[in-house]
């Protein structure tokens, strides 16, 4: 994997890091994968089931189909989180219940780990989408909030009418970033602001990048693909925010991420 210089914080607001893989067909999905994963699976010893709509993935389009169950593994500390089901898997940094705080590296490298395994014991169909979510959450006053007083009017992603806004909102913007023979990369955005009964606030921007796959990658396109997305996510979270709220982060000094 390539060098990228990459500006790092003591206090970042992010809320939960994902890397999901969702792969073709499901059809020799069977419940008693469960259990084994969880066997293979020693660091995340807690278990829950929860239910979520299946995603139909074709070459021209995706959609969704019936209610499936999957399951989530949780390490002890519930820093980290592996859900599994049929044509899903998805490993999740969860930094404020992680003592050594989150680390990109950290979670791709868990993930493609855990990939093996799931492979492995379930022997999915190839992967067909690739999918890295970034969730921030900054502290607001909701009486003093101004938009304009977090988001920078040169990052262009956002109509500059938003940024007058001071009431709870939500935005929601989506785009192709890169479409080939290949992939087809998208991106979703959400920004949105909300209040708590207590008085305290939240200004929450999602990044969401996802590749569909054209054709069917390799191991090293895969890797590639994640840390594109991984660059466009940090590129976007610098850019967005204004340079003082970026101070409030606590900026370390930069380096080379691999």
């Amino acid at each position: 994997m390539g060098s990228a210089e990459r500006r790092l914080y003591k206090n970042p607001p992010l809320r939960e890091a994902v890397v999901e893989f969702r792969f073709e067909g499901d059809e020799n999905w069977d419940s008693v994968f469960f259990g084994q994963l969880l066997v293979a699976l020693p660091d995340f010893p807690e278990h829950e089931t929860v239910h979520q709509a299946s995603l139909l993935i074709a070459p021209d389009e995706m959609g969704f189909g019936p209610s499936v169950e999957l399951k989530r593994f949780w390490r002890a500390d519930r820093g980290m989180v592996v859900t599994v089901g049929p044509g899903l898997l998805a490993v999740s940094s969860l930094p404020m219940a992680m003592p050594e705080g989150h680390s990109w590296e950290r979670l791709r490298d868990t993930a493609f780990a855990v990939l093996v395994t799931y492979q492995e014991i379930v022997k999915p169909g190839p992967v067909r989408l690739s999918g890295l979510r970034y969730i921030n959450a900054v502290p607001i006053s909701p009486s003093a909030f101004r938009l304009r007083d977090y988001i920078a009017n040169e990052a262009g992603l956002f109509p500059p009418v938003l940024l007058k806004e001071a009431n709870p909102f939500s935005a929601r913007f989506e785009r192709f970033s890169l479409a080939t023979t290949e992939v087809r990369r998208r991106e979703t955005v959400t920004l949105a602001a909300q209040s708590a009964p207590d008085g305290t606030g939240e200004l929450i921007f999602d990044i969401d990048q996802v590749i569909q796959w054209v054709q069917l990658p390799g191991s090293s396109e895969l890797e590639k693909g994640y840390e594109k997305m991984h660059a466009r996510v940090h590129k976007m979270f610098n850019q967005v925010f204004l340079p003082e709220v970026l101070a409030s982060f606590g900026p370390l000094e930069s380096e080379k991420g691999s």
